[in-house]
Formats: structure tokens, C-alpha cells, sequence
């Protein structure tokens, strides 16, 4: 088997390389036009990078600001969401319909707060960009309840040496956090969502998002220790290979935004070296059920 067929079936071969578009954030916008986040969901597109989408000045104040918080002050020797991931939250707990709700009026103040605490207005700046890539439709974050958000981003922060992202789509996280899924599903395609992030600090050695041509809809297993990706026939695509499987390796400079097709296709964050951590911010995308409206979260 060298070949899958994706939900629009279309036929893809396993070693093709990726669709990829590169935009700059500095020239004309017109040029953004020309790809959608709908080309992403629909496999048309694999991934969108947009170069120099913060600017220095912007970078720096949000690592300045972020390094001040108490829990996140360098040096790093374990990786790390902040602020505190829905999927961190203790399912096994009796009372956890109230604890999600206590989640989301938490994640709405960080929210409403978070332009006066790191000085950038990111909410800002990921609506414009997400919509523009929605083709001028609106993008927002998705607010599950009347007093209540969802994190419209958190900042991930891996560490190095063995800290790093495994193989994994994020198809996979609605068996993992089914509650926080259930609702957002309510009003959101969460199925095939996107995924996006921009850069804030490069580390010295690796930290590259690498994405493969499989999807989750062909091989819902994986082997760790092969790194080796698992056909619903069995077949083992081992990452290495290329005459297995295609594998894409994205080495984003400090500023860059990357939007990609992260809940079909395979990906993963490589090995960590040297004395800085990978920091990053970002979340996901998922089409309104109503209409042709984004709704993003983290």
C-alpha cells in the first residue's frame, strides 16, 4: 500500500512531498487571498507559513512579560503549558462539570486580561491573520458559556533534552478530553481542526515541527519507539524512511506563524538541545457549525 484516500476523496501517495505556501506578514495582503484555511481542512493544502508575523519588538515584550510570571521563570527543566491546559484538568473528580466551568471563567479572565498583563494584543492579531485566511469570515474565540472562554492561546514551552512533542494528531485529543470536546462540539466542527502557533523563541538545536503525509483517517496507531506510524492493515511507516513515508521538517525563525492541517496529518516536535527552550504560542481552528466563521482555542 503506498497510497490513502483522503475524506474528499482525493488519492495521496504516502512519499508525496507536502502543499505549502509562504506568505510574509510585511508585504501586500493581497497575497493572502490566494490560500484558506478551508484548503487546509480539506487536505488541498497542508500548511500556510506567514515569515515575520510578530515583529522583534512584539517577541520580546511577551518573553519579558512571560519570564516575570512565577511559574515560568528560566531556567526550564521540565516542559510546560501556560496557563494550565484543559487537559490537564482531573476527569476523575465527582464534581468535574463544575470544575470545567470553573476552567472557563478562569480562561475568560485570562482572556480579558491578557493585553494590559504581557502588553501585545495577540487576540487581536490572530483574529486578523485567521480571518484573513478565512477569506475575510470571521474568526473568534470560541466562549462555551454565557461567563465562560476557552483559552484562545497558551504558551507551550519544551524544554530541552527528552522534553520533546511526540508523534501524535490532534484528532487523537477528543478521546482524551471528551467533556471539553462535547461542548465545543456543540457549535464547532471539531473534527479535522487546525492547528496554529508563531514562535516566540527559536532554541539552539532542534525544536522543528516535522509533518508526515498520512492521516488519522488511514492509521490511528503509532509505534514510539520505531517511530513508526501504523496503516489500519498493519503496515508500519517508519518516520526515517522516506521511501515509506514523506516527512517534512519546518525550522520557523522567532516571528514566523505556521497554520496547518494538525488534526489529520501526523506530526511531531523534535528533540530539544542546547540551553534555550522552544517557545511557542498558538492553538486551534475549527469551522462554525452555522456558518463559514472560524472558531479558535487553546
Amino acid at each position: 500500500m503506498d497510497a490513502y484516500t483522503t475524506s474528499k476523496e482525493e488519492i495521496r501517495q504516502f512519499t508525496d512531498s507536502l502543499s505549502v505556501k509562504a506568505l510574509d506578514w510585511n508585504t501586500t495582503k493581497q497575497s493572502f487571498k490566494e490560500v484558506s484555511l478551508l484548503q487546509l481542512k480539506e487536505l488541498k493544502m497542508d500548511a500556510i507559513i506567514v515569515k515575520n508575523f510578530l515583529s522583534p519588538i512584539e517577541i520580546q515584550t511577551l518573553l519579558d512579560k512571560l519570564f516575570q510570571t512565577h511559574e515560568n521563570k528560566p531556567p526550564y527543566k521540565v516542559s510546560r503549558t501556560y496557563p494550565f491546559s484543559f487537559f490537564q484538568l482531573d476527569r476523575q473528580e465527582p464534581n468535574f462539570t463544575t470544575i470545567l466551568n470553573t476552567y472557563y471563567k478562569q480562561s475568560k479572565q485570562f482572556k480579558k486580561t491578557f493585553y494590559s498583563s504581557f502588553g501585545v494584543d495577540m487576540e487581536q492579531k490572530f483574529s486578523e491573520i485567521l480571518t484573513l485566511l478565512n477569506q475575510d469570515n470571521p474568526a473568534k474565540v470560541f466562549e462555551p458559556i454565557d461567563d465562560g472562554s476557552c483559552i484562545p492561546f497558551t504558551f507551550r514551552i519544551v524544554a530541552p533534552e527528552k522534553n520533546h512533542i511526540q508523534l501524535h494528531t490532534d484528532n487523537m485529543f477528543q478521546q482524551f478530553a471528551p467533556e471539553f470536546y462535547r461542548n465545543l462540539s456543540s457549535m464547532v466542527e471539531a473534527h479535522n481542526q487546525l492547528s496554529f502557533f508563531t514562535v516566540l523563541q527559536k532554541p539552539e538545536i532542534g525544536g522543528e515541527l516535522s509533518i508526515c503525509n498520512v492521516t488519522w483517517d488511514v492509521a490511528k496507531d503509532f509505534n514510539i519507539e520505531n517511530q513508526s506510524i501504523i496503516l489500519e492493515n498493519g503496515i508500519h511507516l517508519h518516520t526515517n524512511n522516506p521511501n515509506e513515508l514523506f516527512v517534512e521538517k519546518f525550522d520557523l525563525n522567532e516571528g514566523d506563524l505556521v497554520v496547518f492541517a494538525g488534526g489529520q496529518l501526523y506530526h511531531r516536535i523534535e528533540e530539544v538541545y542546547g540551553n534555550k527552550a522552544r517557545i511557542t504560542m498558538g492553538g486551534f481552528i475549527g469551522y462554525s457549525k452555522e456558518n463559514d466563521d472560524v472558531y479558535y482555542w487553546s
